[in-house]
């Protein structure tokens, strides 16, 4: 061991840095091929030395600084010292540190070493380096020291995780001190517990939010008579709503309509003055224009005008039709007027009577839709719009 530090050319060390500062100052002197007797013998010093400080610090985690060991004897015994022994810890060279730890004493302060290693952490590579450690195994021939070490080790066993719960089982075993498999065993179940804790919340609230989700989704069932019912029901309160809402729309409209009326009963129906239906289509939707000139739009999507002063209903069906208002050089009309699109994709403005008044552009027409509310006409032609606001 002494001529690895003579090699490497420095103090026996337990500095892994300053061991290799000095093999790599080292290593540049001498080439594999043309020095190889020299390179192996600098490799083998090398790799020795990191053998030495590596078993050093091993050392002192389990049998701690010289100067805890010294404090250690001052504590524990003020007679007179007796021949100091070497320590080997793991499987590495006997520490030549002069621990100063009376033999009679050793194992008491081995137990109080594990106890404070074990204070500090519970992982399973401590749990290993304790019982591989050299010392302690070759003291396991003293069967009440082993059993003081295990039911040491066991005692910190509700801190450890699982693997190192297992690994504790198997040392228990292999040293014949199954008597605490069972609180071994049972430390074990609650670990896997606990691991699977937030997968198991993770389900629950899944299955709870699936049940919730369910419970809103169903429907109570209804027999046919129930479903009828609430069918009439429904039906009525919206003829309800859309006779009051035609109503109003009728106490500003009825005095331009000559004599014609509109009802709604499942559907809108232009009637005359004894109530008999005029047309035979369906009617979807009706628009007024305060003028004699009604505009349709039908059930099957068609718009088509109805003139209530000869009671004519125009045969020519259009794709889009809207009632407007029209500003004309500044003043706006009194009444509303109809804006169509035939099936050729043209806009048209249509005067009160339904004849064709004005021709769109195709500027203007591009700007066109549903959504338009007030048409602008400047000089006989229409120069822009104004859209609902939503």
């Amino acid at each position: 061991m002494k001529q690895c530090w003579k090699v490497l050319g420095i103090e026996p060390t337990n500095n892994t840095r300053e061991i290799k500062q000095a093999y790599a100052q080292l290593v540049k002197q001498y080439h594999p091929e043309d020095q190889s007797e020299a390179f192996i013998k600098l490799s083998n010093a090398y790799e020795q030395a990191l053998l030495y400080a590596k078993g050093h610090q091993a050392t002192v985690k389990i049998l701690g600084t010289q100067e805890e060991r010294q404090s250690y004897n001052e504590e524990e015994t003020s007679l007179q010292r007796r021949k100091p022994v070497q320590i080997t810890i793991g499987n590495i060279d006997a520490v030549n540190e002069n621990e100063n730890i009376p033999e009679d004493k050793m194992q008491e302060y081995l137990i109080k070493r594990v106890k404070k290693i074990l204070k500090s952490s519970v992982s399973k590579q401590t749990v290993s380096n304790i019982f591989y450690d050299k010392k302690i195994l070759s003291l396991f021939n003293d069967e009440e020291f082993k059993r003081k070490i295990i039911k040491t080790v066991v005692s910190y066993s509700k801190k450890m995780d699982k693997q190192t719960l297992l690994f504790l089982k198997k040392m228990t075993e292999l040293h014949e001190c199954t008597e605490y498999d069972n609180r071994i065993d049972r430390y074990v179940e609650k670990k896997k517990f606990y691991e699977a804790l937030p997968a198991l919340l993770c389900l629950g609230v899944f299955l709870l939010f699936l049940l919730v989700y369910q419970i809103a989704k169903e429907e109570p069932t209804l027999s046919p008579q129930q479903e009828k019912a609430q069918q009439v029901a429904y039906e009525e309160r919206r003829n309800e709503s859309m006779s009051m809402s035609l109503n109003l729309e009728l106490s500003e409209y009825q005095s331009y309509l000559n004599g014609v009326s509109v009802t709604y009963d499942n559907g809108y129906h232009v009637v005359d003055e004894e109530g008999t239906s005029l047309l035979s289509i369906t009617i979807s939707n009706v628009s007024f224009t305060k003028s004699g000139l009604i505009l349709l739009h039908c059930g099957n999507g068609d718009y088509y005008l109805y003139d209530t002063l000869n009671r004519n209903l125009n045969s020519e069906a259009y794709a889009v039709g809207k009632t407007v208002l029209v500003e004309e050089d500044g003043v706006l009309h009194e009444s509303e007027k109809v804006l169509i699109k035939n099936r050729s994709e043209q806009w048209y403005l249509l005067d009160e009577r339904g004849n064709l008044w004005i021709t769109a552009d195709t500027e203007i027409s591009n700007e066109l839709s549903t959504w338009v509310e007030k048409v602008i006409i400047n000089e006989g032609k229409i120069v822009s719009i104004e859209k609902e606001s939503i």
